[in-house]
């Protein structure tokens, strides 16, 4: 993941969301939207086929903690 990857799709996402009149709380859908375009670009221009790249995480997705999960164990205090 590159973060001149990152910027494009931020980039991308921002135009979606000015395209569609600017709504309140689809900034996910935009970058999800956003990310899967840029990542068909970039495929496109390096000839990758059915290449997975990772998924970056969204801004507000970055800055959320782990919940707490049964799968994982709990650190003993």
């Amino acid at each position: 993941m590159t973060d001149d990857r990152i910027a494009k799709i931020s980039e991308r996402a921002y135009l979606i969301w000015e395209r569609e009149n600017k709504p309140e709380g689809k900034h996910l859908e935009h970058w999800l939207c956003a990310e899967v375009e840029i990542d068909a670009e970039l495929a496109a221009e390096t000839g990758e086929q059915g290449q997975a790249i990772r998924p970056t995480p969204s801004p507000t997705q970055a800055a959320a903690p782990m919940p707490e999960t049964a799968d994982r164990p709990r650190r003993a205090v």
